[in-house]
């Protein structure tokens, strides 16, 4: 335990208790605060506060992730053996039907064999007629049977993913076309000239092939492409990270195409906040911040001037900073009152602006942002959507840079759903950072024991000069 100032406090720190004076009893608070705003709410100024500093944070959430994740694997494992036993189960009773089929075409046969050929050949039709219809039933059941095992198992057949090598180069075509649309429109906004939303279903409609044929393609892109305009290309991402959380939660095509254009229009309204106030690079004041929590209200009037924009787009406009516990603005609203999408544009909202460079701070690990996210999921944000989007993204998203526990460095190429701290990774520096020949390999697949390979710690690539986007191609 440590005694510090209370100015001496940054987000993180597990904070044990604070004195007002000497001989005043503490106050309790025990736990980490995550954010200057926490702080400030719960901290006083003036007094003394008792800190823990052997505390990690970064340690603390991700066991707190993988606990949680832990728990669904053996979830999913419990719900695949009861599945296997109702396909046994089924198994049985097909065995059971042949034997009835056979043992009723042994006895027609015996009866046909004292009666006349015409009666033989009825009877031996209609026996065949019922060993169809009894396979046909059986198959049907067993076949309802199964599909509702996988859905309430939570198993979603996917198609064969693309590689990521091949997938990669043709996310970044379509995302560097992408930031040019966002260019256009936005510039248009701040000149007053009129667009359509319709233009942007090209753009919106590549993303979701793509998504659909390497999500991690798409989401790696949206992190590794570096661009110094937050405001083009943070629409876009959040386009991108949508449609991403949309499938997973089972949105068809076409209200993925509604949410894909709902976030490329969900911040459309900063085109209206001067400057100064949206590229400021120190905290904003309260007047400053009263005007820049104008920008949903704004972005619903230019999208609700435009010809036939749809409700879901101008809603997302609306209601992207409103929380589930109703925390947020502009409304105040909370629950299912935020539309679905709207909940979906907020999570992802969130999640891009603490990964992004902003001119006023550097990126945050998506690793440690999720993990934020995390502790965020009961008040921010609609039940088990965040542990969705962590599923999607993976613990280690594809594009992390990691270091391995055998000092080698490496990129995460492609994830394990069911072991989600043991991904693939391409190796490509040994300990001392110097190129070797590169492989690959899946952590998934080596023995479970002690001292066995695992990702050590996520580096930051900048340091160290490297660029992560071409070691994916």
């Amino acid at each position: 335990m440590k005694r510090i100032a209370r100015d001496e406090l940054w987000p993180g720190m597990y904070v044990i208790g604070f004195r007002k004076r000497d001989g005043e009893d503490a106050v309790t608070v025990d736990r980490p605060l995550l954010s200057r705003e926490e702080i400030a709410e719960t901290v006083p100024e003036g007094v003394t506060v008792f800190v823990d500093e052997e505390f990690e944070l970064s340690e603390w959430i991700t066991t707190h992730i993988g606990l949680e994740v832990e728990r669904e694997r053996r979830e999913l494992e419990e719900a695949k053996l009861a599945l296997e036993t109702q396909h046994a189960e089924l198994e049985h009773e097909r065995n059971r039907f042949r034997q009835e089929v056979a043992d009723w075409h042994e006895h027609a046969m015996e009866r046909a064999a004292s009666g006349a050929k015409a009666r033989e050949e009825g009877n031996a039709k209609r026996v065949e007629e019922m060993a169809r219809m009894r396979k046909e039933m059986a198959a049907a059941r067993k076949s309802r049977q199964e599909a509702r095992s996988h859905k309430q198992a939570g198993v979603v057949e996917e198609p064969p993913q693309t590689p990521i090598e091949e997938e990669f180069p043709r996310a970044d075509k379509l995302y560097s076309d992408a930031v040019s649309y966002a260019r256009g429109f936005i510039d248009d906004v701040r000149e007053g000239k009129p667009f359509d939303y319709r233009d942007s279903m090209p753009t919106v409609d590549g993303f979701i092939d793509s998504v659909f044929r390497n999500e991690s393609a798409a989401a790696a892109i949206c992190k590794l492409k570096m661009y110094d305009e937050y405001t083009y290309t943070h629409s876009i991402n959040v386009s991108v990270l949508a449609v991403i959380l949309g499938k997973r939660l089972g949105l068809d095509r076409d209200q993925l195409r509604l949410l894909g254009m709902a976030g490329v229009f969900h911040d459309v309204g900063k085109a209206l906040i001067p400057d100064e106030i949206l590229n400021k690079p120190g905290k904003l004041s309260d007047t400053e911040m009263e005007i820049m929590r104008t920008h949903p209200a704004e972005g619903y009037k230019i999208l609700k001037g435009q010809k036939a924009v749809p409700d879901v787009v101008l809603r997302a406009a609306l209601e992207h900073h409103e929380r589930y516990d109703g925390r947020g603005y502009p409304r105040g609203i909370k629950g299912e009152k935020i539309h679905l999408m709207s909940r979906i544009i907020s999570v992802v909202d969130v999640y891009d602006a603490l990964t992004s460079k902003r001119v006023y701070k550097d990126p945050l690990p998506p690793s440690k942002v999720l993990g934020m996210m995390y502790q965020w999921r009961l008040s921010d944000f609609q039940p088990n959507i965040v542990e969705h989007f962590i599923k999607s993204l993976g613990v280690y998203p594809v594009g992390s840079f990691v270091r391995l526990s055998s000092g080698e460095h490496g990129v995460v190429t492609v994830l394990n759903s069911s072991m989600p701290l043991k991904p693939v990774v391409k190796v490509v520096y040994n300990n001392r950072m110097q190129p070797v020949t590169r492989y690959s390999v899946n952590l998934a697949n080596l023995p479970s024991e002690e001292g066995a390979l695992a990702i050590e710690d996520i580096v930051n690539p900048d340091e160290h000069g490297v660029e992560v986007a071409s070691l994916l191609q």
